[in-house]
């Protein structure tokens, strides 16, 4: 692929994007070279890192409960107000 020229490129780089790989239709995703290891410590990155986070597996499951009715308060919350929108509209317009 041949580069254009322009006449007032003066030759300067506003911005390196060589380093940049493409983005899938999901998100970006590094290249395997990449991934293999991590420049900043010099070493391969764990494949599982949850396995390492000195939480016990009962731990884990707790904070997955946590997180999961915390969510589904909510969601209970916003059906709430809906169905409470519409028991008004009925009884309004009924």
């Amino acid at each position: 692929m041949a580069r254009r020229t322009y006449e007032d490129d003066d030759g300067r780089t506003i911005a390196d994007m060589s380093g940049l790989a493409p983005r899938t239709p999901l998100g970006y995703r590094r290249p395997a070279a990449e991934r293999k290891q991590d420049p900043a410590s010099g070493e391969a990155p764990a494949e599982r890192p949850w396995e390492q986070s000195g939480m016990s597996r009962e731990d884990r499951r707790h904070y997955i409960w946590g997180a999961l009715s915390a969510a589904l308060l909510i969601a209970l919350a916003f059906i709430a107000g809906l169905g409470l929108a519409i028991a008004l509209i009925i009884w309004i317009y009924a």
